[in-house]
């Protein structure tokens, strides 16, 4: 009973149930020990015995599906999406490179933002512009 990890308790209630099993110890005897009636001895037995069983139910071998990843395995996740996501992205430089090419009417460079004054002065530009088209 040294190499399970459980309470003291626990080790000692393990230990009577297993020596009524192979019959060193009576059940009388394994109650009076452990402070308990006969009726709660047999429900602790019967627990014991249906954990033991569901632990000696056979299992597929190998890592169970969806074990915690490691720091390492996380660290590549990570790296593999940066990698998708440089891939999607140059995919999309390429195309907008060949429809700069083949197309070059369609592709404007995109405008700078400018401060409200630069703005107003933009607008005013061309509302002069307007006007000498006009001719006023």
């Amino acid at each position: 009973m040294d190499r399970v990890e459980a309470s003291g308790e626990a080790k000692t209630r393990l230990q009577r149930i297993v020596q009524t099993l192979t019959g060193e110890v009576s059940v009388a005897e394994a109650c009076a020990d452990l402070g308990v009636s006969e009726s709660h001895f047999h429900r602790l037995r019967d627990r014991a015995l249906a954990g033991a069983a569901e632990a000696l139910e056979p299992r597929p071998a190998g890592r169970p599906r969806g074990a915690t990843p490691t720091a390492a395995q996380e660290r590549i996740a990570e790296l593999e999406d940066d990698l998708t996501e440089m891939q999607f992205q140059l995919r999309a430089a390429e195309l907008r490179e060949e429809l700069a090419l083949v197309m070059p009417h369609v592709l404007r460079p995109p405008r700078e933002k400018l401060s409200p004054e630069d703005q107003k002065k933009r607008r005013n530009a061309a509302k002069r512009q307007r006007r000498k088209r006009r001719g006023k």
